[in-house]
């Protein structure tokens, strides 16, 4: 099947790149060619001018004034340089507790428990069922040896919109450093880092419209001196991330972020419009509608986790004709493991099972919408022997 004719509704795992942030990469790549770290001429100059100018961007976009920005190959590693990194000042500090709750994705837990190999008492905040963080959760375990809190903005899997600002005040009463990883946040609520008052957060460029391999780490500027670099080779970018910084993808990266600054509420407006239709074509098309993971209030419109009670998800996935969903989280799906946000909110294993993930986006059309859930409806309707 031609991809033309394929719909596309898996949000969350990948957004396609917007036309005029790939527009302004290439034109970047042609003009500021050089290696922006070549100090000796006027071409490593204009480089590096145009890194100092997308960290800027970024900054006055996210409302991050107190902070510095430093490029990374994605979310991934971004979590992985506040987890880990932060980790020698916390072992000098004495603050070696870190608290990490149980929504988070895969590589905040593995850094997480890379941490506690190091000695780190790693405590899981617990989720609802509803698929929420409950702030007091995050006040009972803080402790004054509790050093490093992490709770991401936007569930990956289920949508949820989760409280990072109070977590934040919560562990600052303590001491703590407090992260947060916004990647499934820009564009689908707003961020205001000072606001939120975090210290760091990890955002990543394929998940707001911009280019895969490229995303940040935005660290306080009073705090840099508490990170350590977790790959070494050289001294760029606050000596915390060695390597040549990709100029055009740090220039793509900022614009994307202030398209999906600019067009927050509008998409917002938008994939309220879409869920709603769904639900309803999807619900008349099949005769019953399907049971949906978590809140339905406290959540982005984006993303709906669903389950029809007693038909597998990947049996359905396998028999829809041209509908691209998934079965959750791009990370675990690969492993075929359960969902570990469905597990933190106390599904059981046939429930998870039948779970599968739909994600609306700044290119679905009404006509798309319609046509998936009337897929999502056939298949159904053919597992159930209709």
């Amino acid at each position: 099947m031609e991809s033309s004719d394929l719909i596309y509704l898996d949000y969350q795992a990948t957004t396609p790149i917007d036309d005029l942030v790939l527009t302004e990469i290439v034109e970047t790549a042609r003009r500021s060619f050089a290696n922006p770290h070549s100090t000796d001429h006027a071409l490593g100059w204009r480089a590096a001018a145009e890194v100092a100018a997308a960290s800027q961007r970024i900054i006055h976009a996210l409302k991050a004034s107190d902070h510095a920005v430093v490029f990374t190959s994605g979310a991934t590693e971004s979590n992985n340089l506040a987890l880990l990194g932060a980790w020698s000042h916390l072992e000098r500090s004495g603050r070696t507790k870190v608290l990490a709750s149980r929504f988070e994705h895969a590589c905040v837990r593995a850094s997480a428990a890379e941490l506690e190999r190091r000695g780190a008492e790693v405590r899981q905040i617990p989720v609802t069922s509803a698929g929420d963080v409950d702030p007091k959760s995050v006040e009972r375990l803080c402790s004054e040896s509790t050093g490093l809190c992490t709770l991401m903005a936007v569930n990956n899997e289920v949508g949820t919109i989760l409280p990072v600002q109070d977590a934040a005040a919560i562990a600052h009463r303590y001491g703590a450093i407090f992260h947060t990883d916004a990647s499934q946040a820009i564009g689908r609520i707003p961020v205001n880092l000072d606001q939120w008052n975090v210290d760091l957060c990890s955002i990543s460029g394929h998940k707001c419209y911009g280019p895969k391999g490229v995303g940040a780490l935005i660290v306080r500027k009073s705090l840099v001196q508490c990170l350590s670099a977790t790959v070494f080779g050289g001294e760029q970018q606050l000596k915390l991330r060695p390597g040549t910084v990709p100029v055009e993808l740090c220039v793509g990266l900022a614009r994307a972020v202030e398209i999906a600054v600019e067009r927050q509420a509008t998409e917002w407006s938008a994939a309220k419009e879409h869920t709603a239709l769904f639900l309803d074509t999807l619900s008349r098309a099949f005769g019953e509608l399907p049971i949906i993971n978590g809140t339905r209030e406290n959540r982005v419109p984006h993303n709906l986790n669903l389950r029809f009670a007693g038909i597998a998800a990947e049996s359905l996935l396998d028999a829809m004709t041209r509908t691209c969903v998934s079965r959750g989280s791009a990370c675990s799906s690969e492993g075929n493991k359960p969902s570990v946000s469905l597990t933190a909110m106390g599904l059981t294993p046939q429930e998870i099972e039948e779970s599968f993930r739909v994600g609306f986006g700044r290119m679905t059309s009404h006509a798309e919408v319609e046509a998936a859930a009337l897929d999502i409806a056939s298949a159904a309707r053919l597992l159930r022997g209709f």
